[in-house]
């Protein structure tokens, strides 16, 4: 069939800006593509008109017909307010007509269907054949929604069966959304057949959108300084409702050196089986830095395979040319490692972790486990400058750093409390066990405490500049006084 021009859509009725059309652009070229960063870019807009296009584009360069493409949000109340209640408003009757949440597209411009879905549960869409997948707010999706997604990715005879996002820095998938399209880092599966070239990400800044008022701009240029730097500028370094705001990657994260040795090396291990085994190495200088030289990261194995894995990790693994090798002469570990079984066995085990860790010279201490308290520990270490990381090879725990949020339900903890497999978060809690024993968070000086009872309770009194201070045991509160 021959090409034909196409029927102006993009120019008369999309009218893209010019990064929408980069967008646009890559979306017909690349295999995967993101159009990422600050606010107010126009990302969910274009993102509901490129499945129309692709679909229109496809039918009247080849004579598709009847394509299928779908349009994912995070859950359906993300959908109907970001996308289907204003679809039903910009996509003009001439284009198609709706059928529950699909629009199909008119006869005169091949019968495509665009499918407006949620991801509450993405293995429901295994049987399912897209041409076209788009997902909004990808970083609200972790890692293995977008594997199972992209198996859905296929159309007879079409030769490019693209998948685009779009998305703003954080969520629980920030950090695998950042490693792939913003760092150009892919894991090894994707290796396998892509380079970095199948995923380009196009920045998405309120500057690129002429339809931003100066006062919107104004909004958030006067942001607080981490809102700002993430909704103005786009940064993926800082990002809304971060939990650990002191972490700068480029100060907390330091070139390797040899330690010394007259420093002290000690470890730290949260068990996992089924999910995540982290395993830390940490240098403590004279002066009480905490140096995180090098992270064991793996998951899959049996405790035989973990205990094997992390004395060879220790030994010879990435790190040890900096120890030496040299055996830690302190190990804290979450309980598990007590426990004869993982908690989603079926049968339970004679042999601990613990256990065999002792049969390789490997002794474990058990962790406090207060996680407010270590959280808080964390924040301060970062805020002092008391705790670096090796680059390159602490990777895990740099990740998991810079993208974990605070909870809804509780701010002083991280995002799904320990509780949500899709948060990751065993290099964190190995680095909290470390950190509640061996680093001592600043206290504030006697002088400085300023609460009611100092001054208002007897056995507080102001003296020269100082608090006498006398045995505790009064019961009365200090309003009553």
């Amino acid at each position: 069939m021959a090409k034909k021009k196409p029927v102006g859509l993009v120019d008369g009725i999309i009218k893209p800006h010019p990064q929408q059309n980069k967008f646009l652009d890559s979306v017909d070229t690349c295999r995967f593509t993101l159009y990422g960063g600050a606010m107010g870019g126009g990302k969910s807009y274009i993102l509901r008109w490129a499945p129309i296009r692709y679909m229109i584009k496809n039918y009247l360069e080849r004579g598709a017909r009847g394509m299928e493409c779908a349009l994912f949000c995070e859950t359906y109340p993300a959908l109907r307010d970001r996308h289907l209640d204003r679809a039903r408003s910009y996509y003009p009757q001439s284009l198609g007509r709706w059928r529950g949440t699909d629009f199909i597209l008119a006869d005169k411009y091949g019968s495509g269907v665009l499918k407006f879905r949620n991801l509450d549960d993405a293995s429901k869409y295994q049987s399912a054949e897209f041409a076209f997948i788009a997902i909004d707010e990808l970083t609200k999706n972790d890692y293995q929604t977008f594997n199972d997604l992209r198996t859905r990715l296929r159309w007879p005879n079409t030769p490019h069966t693209p998948f685009a996002a779009a998305t703003n820095p954080g969520g629980i998938g920030h950090s695998w959304v950042k490693q792939i399209w913003h760092d150009k880092q892919l894991p090894t599966e994707l290796q396998r057949r892509f380079t970095v070239k199948d995923f380009n990400f196009v920045s998405a800044l309120p500057s690129d959108n002429p339809w931003n008022t100066e006062e919107y701009i104004d909004s958030l240029d006067t942001l607080p300084e981490q809102m700002r730097k993430a909704y103005l500028l786009g940064d993926w370094n800082v990002f809304a409702g971060m939990f650990f705001t002191q972490f700068d990657v480029m100060k907390h994260t330091i070139e390797p050196f040899v330690i010394p040795p007259t420093w002290r090396i000690v470890a730290s291990l949260d068990p996992g089986w089924a999910s995540h085994c982290s395993f830390g190495i940490y240098a403590i200088d004279h002066e009480h830095n905490i140096y995180k030289v090098s992270n064991y990261y793996h998951r899959g194995l049996t405790t035989i395979q973990h205990v094997e894995g992390i004395y060879e990790f220790i030994k010879n693994g990435p790190g040890s040319e900096y120890t030496g090798g040299r055996m830690p002469d302190l190990v804290i570990s979450g309980h598990d490692a007590w426990a004869r079984k993982d908690r989603y066995a079926i049968l339970s085990s004679e042999k601990t972790m613990q256990s065999c860790m002792a049969e390789a010279g490997i002794y474990l201490t058990r962790c406090i486990t207060d996680r407010v308290a270590g959280w808080t520990n964390l924040k301060d270490a970062l805020h002092r400058e008391k705790f670096f990381l090796f680059k390159e090879l602490c990777k895990p725990t740099v990740e998991e750093i810079a993208s974990v949020m605070s909870d809804d339900k509780n701010p002083e903890d991280i995002q799904g409390r320990g509780n949500d497999p899709k948060v990751p978060d065993h290099a964190l809690d190995e680095t909290r066990y470390m950190l509640m024993s061996t680093h001592k968070a600043a206290m504030p000086k006697a002088e400085d405490w300023n609460r009611p009872s100092d001054y208002l309770h007897p056995r507080y009194r102001k003296r020269k500049g100082h608090i006498i201070s006398q045995p505790l045991g009064y019961e009365k509160d200090w309003r009553t006084l």
